[in-house]
């Protein structure tokens, strides 16, 4: 059983090396079509490796519990050790239909923290170490090699000030996601040391430095939550994770994981943290902040950065989607470019905490509601299906505890964040700000998917002009409307700010409220064009 695992473990880890060793050619060749089935063929490696696994293997406890014994002897010492416990994890869960933590079957404890990688250190003058670095990565000409060399040192000289430049210790290995290639390090100083992200663009005219990011919170927003996974090699995920670390403290552990492709370990890492953080905090779980959802009942610790969402027994008239319709959402924001603007999800099943962590409250809500999520038995709360997700502050209730300056650059965001998602084939639906959020860096971002379909598949229509007075006040429409129809005039009233702030959101983002406007973002996604939403702000991008 264990060679069985472990054959089928390092089957996985070739398919995952051989899908993201193709992302080089991919950039070169601007196959970004291309780029983008892979990352949906790879996201699908894992859990049809494990499913396919379980099959015909022993369902009695006592062999996985020998089974784990002989597949640690076999896998000690493996450049990633640390993914076949994940694996073998997987599979023998699914074979045993494991629910909560059974350290007899499943491996528990973490290993032993791996130190960072040594890469390649860099030294001499900003010009020749950065020159040094863009060579290596072999996707630009030498004359742009030498351009983004010149105006990265610049950009290098003006943040590190009066403490002395000492060197650049880089990853060998380009960053690949969507259309964009990123070198990535970190400048080392004598009072400090920083990231340093050179991002690459390769239009028609031919790759070349797009931009410069110097900042933990710009190197930050690019290893998010809300973005896609990276396409980096590494044959060992846990050094390349620890440096990471080390660039992006702020950043989970499990986050970083994900952030390469590894979200199934990625997920492993989270329960762990959850698990120390609990034995660590007396805390209990309550309602989270903000106006209560149709579909999901949303909880949290106040002291974690995490919030549980466990979908509801029924939903009332007005939401036209089932249970399975709201998984199958979240599925679709799992494989999706998430552009930055979309929260990615933590789907965890059979996960069981203490009760006496609930407040009353919750309980009695939970039993009430979610009695198909959630069983409460003695002791113990039994979560059978939810999801994890950063918590971000709803926007809604942002912009009441904010100035007018910050008030209005959220909301502003607000726009943008939909037009971004509708540049990635994203319609939210539900355009309440309650299902909007801001994250720490100030970004907004959309966390309520039970409405949420694709662009393309919408149709969208002016409000035909009332035949007479009658028709224009009735309270049901005087047209025919289709399943998929949406009247971009009507979403204004989602909008639910006055004053000075919707009119400075109108003045900016005034045609999202017209048809023209998702009609031009429709035919430039079926013709297959891919539209570049970049990770960092304009004043990172060189002119």
């Amino acid at each position: 059983m264990a060679e069985i695992v472990l054959d089928a473990f390092d089957q996985y880890r070739a398919d995952f090396d051989r899908i993201t060793a193709r992302a080089g050619q991919r950039f070169s060749e601007r196959d970004w079509h291309g780029m983008r089935a892979d990352a949906a063929e790879r996201l699908d490696l894992y859990a049809e490796a494990v499913a396919s696994t379980a099959v015909g293997l022993d369902r009695d406890s006592s062999a996985w519990t020998r089974a784990k014994t002989a597949f640690q002897d076999l896998i000690e010492g493996h450049p990633d050790e640390e993914l076949g416990q994940t694996f073998f994890n997987s599979v023998s869960r699914r074979v045993l239909g494991t629910v909560g933590v059974d350290a007899e079957t499943t491996f528990v404890d973490p290993i032993e923290p791996n130190p960072p990688l040594d890469f390649p250190v860099y030294r001499g003058s900003p010009v020749e170490v950065l020159t040094a670095i863009l060579e290596t990565s072999h996707l630009l000409t030498p004359d742009q090699v030498r351009r983004g060399a010149e105006v990265a040192a610049a950009r290098l000289a003006a943040q590190v000030g009066s403490a002395g430049f000492e060197a650049v210790e880089a990853i060998p290995t380009p960053f690949y996601r969507g259309t964009g290639a990123y070198l990535v390090g970190r400048v080392l100083t004598d009072a400090e040391s920083f990231p340093l992200c050179l991002a690459l663009v390769n239009p028609e005219s031919g790759a070349r430095l797009d931009a410069v990011l110097l900042e933990e919170d710009a190197a930050s927003i690019l290893f998010s939550f809300t973005r896609a996974y990276f396409h980096v090699q590494t044959e060992q995920p846990a050094q390349l994770v620890a440096f990471l670390h080390r660039l992006l403290p702020k950043k989970r552990i499990s986050e970083l994981y994900r952030s390469i492709g590894f979200d199934r370990h990625g997920k492993s890492c989270l329960h762990r943290e959850l698990r120390t953080h609990l034995d660590e905090s007396a805390q209990r779980f309550e309602e989270a902040p903000g106006t209560p959802g149709l579909v999901m009942v949303v909880f949290a610790l106040p002291d974690l950065d995490l919030v549980f969402k466990v979908i509801r027994d029924g939903f009332p008239p007005s939401k036209h989607v089932t249970p399975q319709e709201v998984r199958t959402k979240y599925k679709l924001v799992f494989r999706a470019d998430r552009v930055g603007r979309l929260i990615d999800a933590h789907e965890f099943e059979g996960l069981v905490l203490a009760r006496h962590r609930f407040e009353p409250r919750l309980l009695q809500l939970l039993a009430a509601e979610c009695s198909r999520s959630v069983t409460i038995e003695g002791e113990s709360v039994l979560i059978h299906h939810a999801y994890l997700e950063r918590r971000v502050t709803p926007l809604d209730l942002h912009l009441r505890q904010v100035g007018a300056e910050a008030a209005e650059e959220s909301i502003l965001d607000y726009g943008a964040a939909v037009k971004d998602l509708a540049a990635a084939d994203i319609f939210p639906g539900d355009m309440l700000l309650k299902n909007f959020g801001v994250t720490r860096h100030g970004r907004v971002v959309f966390y309520d998917y039970d409405e949420l379909t694709r662009v393309t598949a919408c149709v969208f229509r002016d409000l035909p002009a009332a035949a007479n007075e009658e028709d224009e006040l009735s309270a049901d429409p005087w047209f025919g409307v289709g399943n998929h129809d949406i009247f971009p005039a009507e979403l204004v009233n989602y909008l639910g700010v006055q004053g000075p702030l919707r009119a400075s959101f109108l003045s900016k983002h005034g045609d999202l409220y017209h048809s023209p406007f998702w009609q031009g973002i429709q035919t430039r996604l079926r013709a297959g064009e891919l539209i570049d939403i970049f990770p960092y702000q304009a004043r990172h991008r060189v002119p």
